[in-house]
């Protein structure tokens, strides 16, 4: 009866929720759900879960990915949080984000001290909003990547969505090299409302569109 149990990765008492359910293959590391060991996959019914690409899976099934890259190995984690519809069907933003979401638009307020990078994004053409200047940024501002110019003329967008990804740089320090290294953390979403969380450093992030196609459609796959 153990040994059933194991196989079949289910409890008579779950209750079934509204969110999507995943079976994940042991290949990619879920850090959570209930095993089975026929399949060689664990069932995942999480607010949210995690899993692992290795930089040599990367390297076979993304064209181009580079799996080392400035003295790293650049594998990737990707975070899922899954969306409830019981939770968050009727979510609101709180008047804090609001005022927050109205700061970024207009550069004042909380972020009076942001300004906008001279040229767009090398690895995405997205244009860089920088947290703090003065009057320049600095090497270790952080940015966001956006997709439009924030203009106080104009309405805000009703979400964040604009907002693309967010990065920073740093000084090689592995290598020992005069150079800049740029490592951006992405948040998407499935059609299905679930927003999945990955990084990626330098010369990668130019594969952004094809790292990102790829594990919607392993979370599409894996989706039961």
């Amino acid at each position: 009866m153990i040994l059933l149990t194991l196989l079949c990765a289910c409890s008579q008492s779950e209750e079934p929720s509204g969110r999507a359910v995943y079976d994940i293959p042991f290949l990619y590391s879920p850090d959570t759900g209930f095993p089975n060991l026929l399949k060689k996959t664990k069932k995942i019914d999480s607010a949210e879960f995690g899993f692992s690409l290795t930089e040599s899976y990367l390297e076979a099934n993304v064209k181009n990915y580079k799996a080392r890259l400035d003295g790293r190995v650049q594998d990737i984690y990707v975070i899922v949080s899954v969306f409830d519809p019981d939770i968050h069907s009727n979510w609101t933003p709180s008047e804090q984000q609001i005022e927050s979401w109205d700061d970024m638009w207009t550069m004042s307020g909380s972020k009076g001290n942001a300004c906008l990078g001279e040229e767009p994004d090398t690895y995405t053409g997205y244009y860089r909003y920088h947290m703090y200047c003065d009057p320049e940024p600095s090497l270790r501002s952080s940015f966001f990547l956006i997709d439009r110019l924030p203009d106080a003329s104009k309405p805000r967008p009703p979400n964040q969505e604009y907002i693309k990804g967010q990065c920073y740089l740093h000084e090689d320090f592995i290598l020992k090299r005069d150079i800049i290294i740029q490592s951006c953390i992405f948040s998407r979403r499935t059609k299905w409302g679930d927003k999945f969380q990955f990084r990626l450093r330098s010369d990668n992030i130019y594969l952004l569109d094809d790292v990102e196609a790829h594990i919607a459609g392993l979370l599409t796959q894996w989706k039961r």
